[in-house]
């Protein structure tokens, strides 16, 4: 994914790369990877989940728990 330089984004691509780095899938988190996961949610697979917190975000989550 590269990012455009915009007026107000001028550094976008230096902050993705740095996201991305700190991301253990080593990708950024795409929207579809989000749709992903509310299709899932939404499907009969998911019928037995009745609550709870899905991180999308590459594994950045799982890193910072102590």
């Amino acid at each position: 994914m590269l990012a455009t330089t915009t007026p107000g984004n001028a550094d976008s691509a230096d902050v993705l790369a740095a996201m991305t780095q700190g991301t253990p899938a080593g990708v950024p988190v795409q929207p579809v990877d989000i749709a992903r996961a509310v299709l899932w949610v939404v499907s009969d697979q998911a019928a037995f989940v009745t609550g709870g917190t899905i991180d999308v975000d590459g594994g950045i989550a799982s890193t910072r728990m102590s």
